[in-house]
């Protein structure tokens, strides 16, 4: 192996999964389009949104397992082309678009850097840990560290 290929795949490797999961996205999608580029030679267009926006999922979700994303990766992969092929069929205007994706980056930013998505506990996990705190010996202190919005914590 040269010291260049071992490079590259350093590379790759340090990489965060995100910036890796857009990689095989944008990939995917140039690959596409060089294949629609040659299509017309073999079938007439217009080609339907669905056909398109299910190749770019299936490809995507196929390449981050070839790659051994973790296996997360996969279903986001999979999904995103797909909603955003239905916010496309929809119409929905692209500031719908942007603040659902913003939406999203708020909820889950933590687990780009920790690798940690948030988890939010139900109520029947609340009531458990309740009655759990309760059976302790009086006073009790302890830290909830992850505590997602502090539910858990006040209740």
């Amino acid at each position: 192996m040269s010291a260049s290929a071992g490079g590259s795949e350093n590379f790759w490797g340090a990489l965060p999964d995100l910036a890796r999961a857009l990689a095989i996205q944008v990939g995917v999608l140039a690959g596409l389009w060089l294949v629609a580029q040659q299509l017309p030679r073999w079938v007439a267009p217009p080609y339907p949104l669905w056909a398109w926006v299910t190749a770019q999922a299936v490809l995507a979700a196929g390449v981050t397992l070839l790659l051994r994303l973790p296996r997360w990766w996969v279903w986001i992969q999979l999904l995103l082309p797909v909603v955003l092929g239905v916010a496309v069929w929809l119409q929905l205007p692209l500031w719908a678009v942007l603040m659902s994706l913003v939406v999203l980056w708020l909820l889950f930013r933590n687990a780009l850097s920790e690798q940690v998505p948030l988890y939010l506990s139900n109520a029947t996990t609340r009531k458990a840990l309740c009655a759990a705190a309760k059976t302790l010996p009086q006073p009790v202190r302890f830290m909830d560290l992850g505590c997602g919005l502090g539910d858990a914590v006040v209740s």
